[in-house]
């Protein structure tokens, strides 16, 4: 861990969970940026939490958690105002910051639940449904609770370039089509699966069960309001697994 420049405020492991969770106070994330603006090693750490808070937002518009919930957040993660950071950094055994970043998702979990679940109540009761999806170079599977309108995309496919991205279509009975989501290979903080697959969030402006196919095309970067290039994978309810 590099040495940060005696100028700069001291920055733990919990004040850059909390800053990527947006749960500090203002002046308290001011401290952060400013710190993390002037230490490249600050930087590269509060990069290992941007896929966990990039998981949490991806499927609905960001929520701030309640005055009462930011408190305990931070209590968990901070030392009292009385207790002088040295000491709080002796206490903190490795163990302690692994508990102390767990609370700080679990609760930040309980508040944004129901947007990641979509404006519909999730089909607890349904099967998971699984389509899979084919391609001449590529392929994958959708996975998603009929009455949901959030589902997992799982694809292999190969890199295109910048000027370019993947677009998932969710298609209706008419054959009129939803976008689904707009990615690329590999995706921005991504990680890839063992199986080489990448996992890619989808977020369906109706049910799932309002679709009988699902197809991925290749677009302009930004998306398309309706498909245009190569269709490289598809797939129907009629062959899910």
């Amino acid at each position: 861990m590099s040495e940060q420049p005696l100028h700069l405020p001291q920055i733990s492991d919990e004040d850059l969970a909390a800053y990527a969770l947006g749960a500090l106070p203002p002046e308290e994330a001011d401290r952060v940026a400013r710190a993390v603006q002037s230490d490249p090693e600050l930087a590269r750490r509060l990069q290992a939490y941007l896929p966990v808070v990039h998981a949490l937002h991806y499927a609905a518009t960001p929520v701030p958690p309640p005055p009462v919930v930011r408190e305990r957040i931070l209590a968990r993660v901070r030392p009292a105002a009385q207790t002088p950071r040295a000491r709080w950094r002796a206490w903190l055994k490795p163990w302690r910051l692994g508990w102390a970043v767990a609370a700080l998702l679990f609760v930040w979990l309980a508040v944004k639940v129901p947007d990641l679940i979509g404006t519909h109540p999730p089909a607890t009761d349904a099967p998971m449904v699984q389509v899979p999806l084919l391609g001449d170079n590529g392929e994958g599977w959708l996975q998603f609770h009929p009455g949901d309108t959030v589902a997992y995309l799982y694809v292999k496919l190969p890199p295109l370039p910048p000027d370019r991205a993947y677009q998932l279509w969710l298609v209706r009975p008419d054959q009129s089509r939803d976008s689904g989501a707009v990615f690329r290979i590999p995706p921005e903080d991504g990680q890839q699966l063992e199986d080489g697959h990448y996992l890619i969030w989808v977020r369906a402006p109706q049910p799932l069960a309002a679709y009988v196919a699902f197809g991925v095309t290749i677009e302009p970067a930004t998306g398309s309001p309706e498909p245009t290039g190569p269709r490289v994978l598809f797939g129907t309810l009629t062959t899910q697994e």
